[in-house]
């Protein structure tokens, strides 16, 4: 399993994988009410991964920052933000360096340890990144006799700092035009 993660796991990324805080974004598509719950279920999931530390086995902070429920107990959208400052990954303060890893016979490490150690130190946003996209699920609800088709959207982001939002984009790159129109009538088009 870990030489099929070694490609994806690019060792330029390792900073962002290992101290990146996580926000994800889930939201109920097509299938009504019972893809509602299926996005609950999913939160739901996450939410338990979260507190379980990912593979680091330290509980991650978890921040509901917006939900909007339904009356059978969906979940029609949802944001949350997880943070690694609470312990697990490597605690939000960047990666430990493979210096420290030896193979069993003292030898430089084998790529297979390098990658279980990068794994055990994943931040939240390293640790989610792939969960993004479209989640399918095709079950018979309690209530009905066919087959029901829902889907459910998920968004991960890393986290930015503070400190770091301010030079995201520079005031001098923006400019900003304030124009009106007017047309016959007052219809303002």
């Amino acid at each position: 399993m870990y030489k099929s993660l070694i490609p994806v796991l690019n060792p330029d990324d390792v900073d962002e994988l290992t101290s990146s805080d996580a926000v994800i974004d889930i939201r109920a598509g097509t299938g009504g009410d019972e893809a509602c719950l299926f996005a609950g279920e999913i939160m739901a999931g996450y939410e338990s991964i979260a507190k379980a530390g990912g593979d680091g086995g330290k509980s991650w902070d978890i921040e509901v920052l917006s939900i909007s429920k339904t009356d059978l107990g969906g979940v029609k959208e949802a944001s949350l933000a997880i943070s690694s400052r609470g312990g697990g990954g490597s605690g939000g303060y960047g990666f430990e360096s493979f210096d420290n890893v030896s193979s069993d016979d003292g030898d430089t490490p084998s790529e297979e340890e390098m990658a279980e150690k990068l794994l055990q130190q994943l931040g939240p946003y390293g640790f989610f990144q792939y969960e993004s996209g479209v989640h399918r699920v095709q079950r018979v609800p309690v209530n009905d006799n066919k087959l029901q088709t829902s889907a459910v959207s998920v968004a991960v982001l890393p986290s930015i700092p503070e400190n770091q939002v301010a030079n995201a984009l520079p005031p001098t790159e923006l400019k900003i035009d304030t124009m009106r129109a007017s047309g016959a009538g007052g219809q303002h088009v």
